[in-house]
């Protein structure tokens, strides 16, 4: 994949976060509160990209690909 930014090939990869509670996407300005919930993210318009999870004995792997010249992430969900 070419990057929209500089047009340099970008690499294949994955984000990883291990022990949260999931991975999501929240506007500036927004806030999820105290303990994230489906319902909660997406009711201040955030982006649920896996989770959210009650524990946090899990890992989360996300696909992307990454830029290392531009230093952009690309990310599909």
């Amino acid at each position: 994949m070419k990057c929209t930014y500089c047009g340099n090939e970008m690499e294949t990869g994955k984000l990883i976060t291990e022990g949260g509670h999931g991975l999501f996407y929240m506007p500036d300005g927004k806030n999820y509160k105290m303990f994230p919930t489906r319902k909660r993210i997406e009711d201040k318009h955030g982006i649920i990209l896996d989770g959210p999870y009650i524990n946090r004995f899990h890992s989360i792997r996300v696909g992307c690909c990454i830029c290392k010249f531009c230093r952009k992430i690309v990310i599909s969900y």
